[in-house]
């Protein structure tokens, strides 16, 4: 396991990253955390590989799913994501925001828009309701990275103590 905090969600040209990464830097804890964030400038198909790797193999996976975008291809990564999170012995986190409105200029798809709403309601309660003590479904971004920082240091820390347990 890959203690990294995979930033997986919305995508193309939103800025969600930033401000999420911009919460680390405020602990001053931005050196000491291994990023991947999945959005390169010209994505061919070896991208993929890299992603579904960091999908199978980073501790802490952060989904947000902003109203920017309708969402789709995110909101299924997300309950990828927290199937693979049930692999026994590992201690792998996903943490989820799911945006509950989407932008103005989208709700002119009618169709797309209720579908997408409705995708976000039922991931959300979907989520909240395994009751799973490694998934977070929170309702912010600014929380989401607070969690994803919590459940980061607690793998680093856990780590640590395995290589105490295995030397002595």
């Amino acid at each position: 396991m890959r203690n990294c905090i995979a930033l997986f969600g919305t995508c193309g040209g939103f800025k969600w990253r930033e401000p999420l990464l911009q919460c680390f830097r405020e602990e001053d804890l931005i050196e000491d955390v291994e990023f991947f964030d999945p959005v390169v400038e010209d994505w061919t198909p070896v991208c993929a590989e890299i992603e579904a790797d960091h999908l199978a193999n980073d501790s802490v996976l952060c989904f947000a799913v902003t109203g920017e975008a309708y969402g789709t291809a995110s909101l299924a990564e997300a309950a990828l994501a927290v199937n693979q999170a049930l692999r026994p012995d590992e201690n792998r986190f996903v943490v989820v925001y799911v945006e509950q409105k989407l932008d103005r200029v989208l709700m002119g798809q009618e169709d797309r828009a209720k579908d997408s709403l409705r995708a976000r309601r039922l991931l959300r309660e979907h989520l909240r309701n395994l009751n799973l003590a490694n998934v977070f479904v929170l309702g912010s971004m600014e929380r989401m990275a607070s969690v994803a920082l919590c459940c980061f240091l607690s793998t680093k820390y856990l780590e640590q103590a395995r290589s105490w347990q295995a030397a002595d």
